[in-house]
């Protein structure tokens, strides 16, 4: 029987968000520590290592074709010394970075190397990150982890999208680091607050930076009614990332909504539309169709319900900053019982204030409409109804006539006696 190939080079382990991608990077770590001639010695000597563990590379391939060939031992062997000093060298540089002293301290960069796993992409992957510019294909579902002390065991340097403390922006930002930008494609599932929260604004500032076709679809959370992925809660999107000739373009969807039974007819019914701004920095809605994006144009002719808040206003609207399947508004403390404690105030429960008790009622209205709960869908995460949120709700006021006022004013007030009931 013919031999299957060795893969042992086909799948490397590694930390993907610590190491060096490209030479450039170790350029710039190599740069403190010596003057400008030894400095094109070092980089020209990491350069030839490279070449070395490239060639060898090859030499191990090649020697594969031939069946029970003693050469292949050796290729072998030789290929992994020659990644390994290489490692070892980029590994001396990178802990630098993080202050280690290697010759000082060997036990301080011990305790570095095992907890931070460096993975060097410009080591491993030579003949692609160097010689081709980089990955033609990049997929993945990278963690959903919070980037804090005690969750995670090393630390990250020179990230952009650091403020989004969270694993899965840096992945992405690695990966659009490491793609060919002559025919790169990238396809990333993320968590859908990658497009609304606050958080993740310098994230959205990476995206709108790279000049890339962008397709984003967005999808609901396990109840509602079903979900990607069985049993997981988190509203997440999916990002296909393609070179575009410099150009950028982005296009989204709706919120997508299914069934299980649906299920095998999700991805062929998704409609993208194509985002007129793609300078889309605080939020990225999600407009699937024509229809969608009229109304969301149009809304977006009028003032914002910043310009109408006070910070010491008499009259009060609250409401909820978790709705999670759908939310109301009140003029009211709603009532809460928590155990060991009794009626009380929810600690999720936030206040806009108001002048005039006219606006009060009418911004009362609006945020209990299905307008809003549209406006909320397509400008949010789709769970947390946060201050930016609202304060960036378009609202007519001064297109409103006095009449329409007054029945707003009364039904805001049957409304609140419904609600108490």
């Amino acid at each position: 029987l013919e031999p299957l190939p060795d893969i042992d080079f086909n799948i490397r382990a590694g930390n993907t968000l610590v190491g060096f991608a490209m030479l450039e990077e170790v350029e710039k770590a190599v740069k403190g520590s010596f003057d400008a001639t030894f400095l094109k010695k070092e980089i020209d000597a990491i350069k030839e290592q490279a070449e070395m563990v490239k060639m060898a590379y090859e030499h191990f391939k090649d020697s594969q074709v031939v069946i029970d060939s003693p050469a292949m031992s050796g290729a072998k062997n030789d290929l992994e010394e020659r990644l390994r000093r290489l490692n070892d060298t980029l590994n001396v540089y990178l802990s630098q970075l993080y202050g280690i002293d290697v010759e000082r301290k060997p036990g301080d960069f011990e305790k570095w190397n095992t907890s931070h796993q460096p993975f060097h992409w410009f080591a491993e992957f030579y003949q692609i990150i160097h010689d081709k510019g980089g990955f033609d294909v990049i997929i993945g579902n990278p963690p959903y982890v919070e980037y804090k002390k005690g969750n995670i065991a090393y630390a990250i340097k020179d990230y952009i999208t650091e403020p989004c403390v969270n694993l899965y922006a840096y992945t992405m930002e690695r990966s659009l680091n490491l793609i060919s930008q002559q025919i790169g494609r990238c396809g990333l599932i993320v968590r859908l607050g990658s497009i609304a929260t606050p958080k993740t604004k310098s994230l959205r500032l990476l995206l709108n930076q790279t000049n890339k076709l962008i397709y984003i679809s967005t999808y609901s959370a396990s109840d509602q009614p079903s979900s990607l992925f069985e049993g997981v809660r988190d509203r997440l999107c999916i990002y296909i990332i393609k070179v575009n000739n410099g150009k950028k373009e982005l296009y989204g969807t709706n919120f997508l909504k299914w069934f299980s039974e649906a299920r095998g007819y999700l991805f062929e019914s998704i409609n993208y539309s194509k985002l007129d701004n793609n300078n889309f920095i605080d939020f990225i809605p999600k407009i699937g169709n024509g229809l969608a994006k009229q109304i969301y144009n149009k809304m977006f002719n009028f003032n914002k319900l910043i310009n109408f808040v006070v910070k010491n206003g008499k009259y009060i609207i609250y409401y909820h900053e978790s709705p999670v399947h759908w939310h109301k508004a009140w003029s009211f403390i709603p009532y809460y019982f928590q155990e060991g404690l009794g009626e009380t105030r929810s600690c999720s429960l936030r206040e806009l204030r108001f002048s005039d008790k006219n606006i009060n009622n009418v911004m009362l209205c609006i945020a209990n409409s299905s307008l809003f709960y549209w406006f909320f869908n397509i400008t949010s995460d789709c769970r947390h109804l946060t201050f930016e949120t609202f304060s960036r709700l378009p609202v007519g006021l001064d297109k409103i006539s006095n009449g329409i006022i007054e029945k707003l004013n009364d039904l805001a007030t049957q409304l609140m006696v419904d609600y108490q009931k």
